[in-house]
């Protein structure tokens, strides 16, 4: 249950975080950030990220395609040499769930292997502001 709340979290994320920073791998911050704030394990890390962003850029990728009647997906079929347009969408949906997977990983694996954790971040950060307001 808590991997389908991560898988969508990412999804949400990374959909609202593209409005307003459009870089097309910004999804492997926010995947980061959510395992190693939410990851239960590396399998369910993985598969949280990979599922998350596969499903947003299929969904993405198809809806942009039906739009302007498959005309970009086809032409870029033909120039990459694919028999069959689906093959690109579940191609470039493939790559950016990987990347995300990989990313989702590494925020898991850090929080696993060192001695950072997100409760540690925040008690450091609120120790720093109130030492700085005790100062001024």
């Amino acid at each position: 249950m808590k991997t389908i709340i991560i898988i969508i979290l990412i999804a949400i994320l990374s959909y609202i975080s593209n409005l307003f920073i459009p870089i097309w791998w910004f999804f492997a911050i926010i995947s980061f950030a959510v395992s190693f704030a939410f990851g239960k394990n590396a399998a369910s890390a993985f598969f949280a990220g990979f599922i998350a962003i596969f499903a947003l850029w299929f969904y993405l990728f198809l809806l942009g395609s039906v739009n302007n009647n498959f005309l970009l997906v086809n032409k870029m079929t033909s120039l990459i040499g694919l028999p069959h347009s689906s093959l690109l969408i579940l191609l470039s949906a493939a790559i950016g769930g990987l990347v995300s997977g990989l990313a989702s990983l590494s925020g898991y694996f850090l929080k696993t292997y060192s001695h950072i954790t997100p409760k540690k971040i925040i008690a450091t950060e609120i120790e720093t502001v109130e030492t700085e307001v005790i100062n001024d």
